[in-house]
């Protein structure tokens, strides 16, 4: 905002991944969070919304889905839309079937969260997955912790 309380509009420019703003002599970075939705319709959804709303906390772009048949298709959503993180949203006795797959399948290309607090978080963080968001999370503590993911 600008000190006459008008709005000072930004030229917007995608460079690969996440979106850059620029306000004239700054530029911001905007990184794109992508809710990778299987299984379950009603947990799918319940934890897309937690997701969105926890990461748009962080002025995060937020992409919601209806849902994936197969991992395979919605990784293959996820890095067409250039997604900077990708959030697996199903139900806690899904994430043994879908998430290490997915995790595989993303290549590293995006911050991988699982939205939620299964009971098979230790396999998944003995197959590299360590990133959890859930009721109990702190918000501003887990979304420093992933800008500085993705700045590095």
């Amino acid at each position: 905002k600008q000190m006459d309380g008008s709005i000072k509009k930004g030229k917007v420019e995608s460079r690969g991944f996440g979106m850059y703003v620029h306000f004239g002599s700054i530029t911001v970075f905007v990184a794109t969070a992508f809710m990778l939705t299987i299984g379950n319709l009603a947990m799918r959804q319940a934890r897309a919304q937690f997701s969105c709303n926890f990461l748009a906390c962080a002025g995060y772009e937020v992409v919601d889905n209806l849902g994936f048949e197969t991992v395979e298709a919605g990784v293959e959503a996820a890095v067409a839309a250039k997604a900077d993180i990708v959030v697996l949203c199903s139900s806690d006795d899904e994430y043994a079937e879908y998430a290490v797959p997915t995790f595989k399948a993303l290549k590293g290309r995006a911050v991988f969260i699982v939205a939620g607090a299964p009971a098979c978080t230790e396999e998944l963080q003995a197959n590299g997955i360590t990133n959890f968001i859930n009721v109990r999370s702190n918000v501003l503590d887990t979304l420093k912790e992933y800008n500085a993911q993705l700045l590095n």
